[in-house]
């Protein structure tokens, strides 16, 4: 499966919008997502790899403000991709039973989403689910 999200701006200067101040959207212009499923029901197990990608974008919201460029716009948070990998286990001997692994950013690549936020890394996340 895919996604794919498109604006046609990011950033409107004052004197474009007719405004007192200049305005972003606060938010990527692209970004998307590419996923590949598997699932062996009779085996008990499934698995799903998901990479992503954001655009940088300029902030301006409140004290939250993205650093001047020279031409009088501001510089955008920068860009990232991301490669995310889930496993699941349902085991013979219960299957009411269900063990998941998550890893998002499998590569660890440092990235911020924000501007004023720290830099995220790997995140590592187990579920052990029991359906009736």
């Amino acid at each position: 499966s895919g996604t794919y999200s498109y604006v046609s701006d990011d950033y409107f200067a004052a004197l474009e919008i007719d405004g007192p101040t200049d305005l972003a959207l606060n938010a990527s212009k692209s970004k998307g997502s590419a996923t590949f499923r598997y699932r062996n029901d009779r085996a008990g197990w499934s698995w799903e790899a998901r990479g992503r990608y954001v655009k940088g974008f300029p902030v301006n919201s409140g004290v939250y403000v993205s650093p001047s460029d020279p031409k009088g716009g501001l510089y955008p948070i920068n860009n990232y991709g991301l490669l995310d990998a889930q496993a699941s286990w349902r085991p013979k001997f219960n299957e009411h039973l269900r063990f998941t692994v998550l890893v998002e950013n499998a590569l660890n690549n440092n990235y911020t989403t924000f501007v004023g936020l720290p830099q995220l890394g790997r995140l590592v996340m187990t579920k052990l689910q029991f359906a009736f």
